[in-house]
């Protein structure tokens, strides 16, 4: 097994630090046998950036990717795959270092180049569409970020299906955003607050079975939004069914009964 391969697998099995030796000690090896611009040492500095990011070294991954996406704009252009790949790469690291103005700027350009050249379909078009939704909520664009989201699951379910991985977090995820958007909704807009609890429980309710372990906890938190819009409603009965959904959702990943009395209003 090459040195390159062994490092690989080290980073699989979650052996980062020995993997970041090798990787090293690889790029070192390119860099003078290959030179600093072959594609082979821009892959390498690549592999050694993600290596630092598991590693919690952000700032020296972020050095490492500012230079691969310099590099290969210049020598690939613009508009290669493995450029995108390398802006995307980049705009997560400014996401995971909180410098989130310049991961959107960034990702909205990833965005745009892979809506265009790949579709707005594509698999990795949707998995920037994504990443931005997830720094837009971060930004404090919340209706934005749940408008991406929605289209994310959509697109997903339609191009992977509804019971591919991405589309199970997906649905997760716009099922959390929609919950934790409620909750700041909360005492002031309870109409507000229950459309969002209603729309996140009808983003994962209905799929519980297939994945409870993804969807339980979302569909749960959900169900806890409704409880506590019926609380401050005075709907201490209504509200208390709905703790007892969460619970139901959380422990037992079974569907709530379909003709539990709601307090007047339905989700």
């Amino acid at each position: 097994m090459s040195r390159g391969n062994l490092a690989t697998s080290y980073q699989q099995a979650g052996r980062t630090p020995e993997a970041i030796v090798l990787l090293e000690r690889v790029l070192t090896d390119r860099e003078r046998i290959l030179g600093p611009d072959h594609p082979d040492t821009l892959v390498s500095r690549g592999n050694l950036a993600s290596s630092y990011q598991q590693a919690g070294r952000t700032p020296e991954a972020i050095v490492l990717e500012e230079r691969v996406l310099t590099d290969r704009e210049r020598i690939l252009g613009h508009n290669h795959p493995d450029t995108l790949v390398s802006r995307g790469n980049l705009a997560t690291s400014y996401q995971q270092a909180g410098r989130t103005p310049e991961a959107i700027v960034l990702e909205e350009r990833v965005l745009t180049d892979r809506e265009r050249i790949l579709g707005h379909n594509h698999p990795d078009t949707l998995t920037s569409r994504a990443n931005l939704a997830v720094s837009y909520w971060q930004a404090g664009r919340t209706d934005g970020a749940l408008d991406l989201l929605r289209s994310v699951v959509e697109g997903r379910v339609r191009v992977l299906g509804p019971a591919h991985p991405d589309t199970v977090v997906s649905r997760a995820g716009l099922a959390t955003m929609l919950t934790r958007r409620g909750r700041a909704l909360l005492p002031g807009d309870a109409a507000g607050a229950w459309q969002d609890a209603a729309e996140a429980v009808g983003a994962v309710g209905p799929y519980l079975a297939d994945d409870p372990a993804t969807y339980g906890p979302a569909l749960a938190e959900a169900y806890g939004l409704a409880a506590a819009v019926l609380d401050a409603d005075g709907q201490r009965e209504a509200a208390a069914d709905f703790r007892s959904r969460a619970l139901q959702a959380a422990g037992t990943a079974l569907p709530p009964h379909p003709d539990h009395d709601t307090g007047g209003r339905s989700l």
